[in-house]
């Protein structure tokens, strides 16, 4: 459960969530994910999830904040571990279409040039899978890829 603020969160999988709130449809055109830097577990969760394929487009906020508080050997690790999770999304078909950085001065990273950095930013990835007929067409009712998770 993430820490925000000094308080523990709650936080669901997905497919419970959808179990709950399913209305009939067979897919979930557009997933939200702002979740104050629990994205990355929970992307990391969602690449590994049969879910995924009836996700249309993904809408996240990324937040890179660590960064301010680790020493200077440790940020390429960080990054790198970051940037596979954003990778393994892209493995599974979601193209990025559209970023934009969050500007926040008390986040922003600085590196020893003083070249300013954001460490917040939105992504939109869209599933191009779905731009193929048969793989939408093969997929499973989502109930039935719901019962087995």
């Amino acid at each position: 459960m993430p820490n925000l603020g000094g308080g523990i969160v709650p936080m669901k999988p997905l497919h419970e969530i959808m179990k709950l709130w399913r209305n009939g449809s067979k897919f979930l055109h557009i997933l939200k994910v702002d979740i104050e830097d629990s994205e990355w577990d929970v992307l990391k969760q969602l690449t590994s999830s049969k879910i995924l394929d009836y996700v249309g487009q993904i809408a996240v906020e990324i937040h890179l904040m660590e960064l301010l508080k680790l020493p200077a050997p440790a940020i390429l690790p960080y990054l790198r571990q970051r940037h596979s999770i954003l990778r393994l999304l892209e493995s599974r078909g979601f193209a990025r279409v559209a970023y934009w950085e969050n500007e926040q001065d008390e986040f922003s990273f600085f590196d020893r040039s003083g070249m300013r950095y954001e460490t917040a930013g939105e992504v939109l990835y869209v599933n191009t899978n779905w731009y193929n007929a048969s793989f939408k067409a093969n997929l499973p009712d989502i109930g039935e890829a719901l019962n087995d998770m």
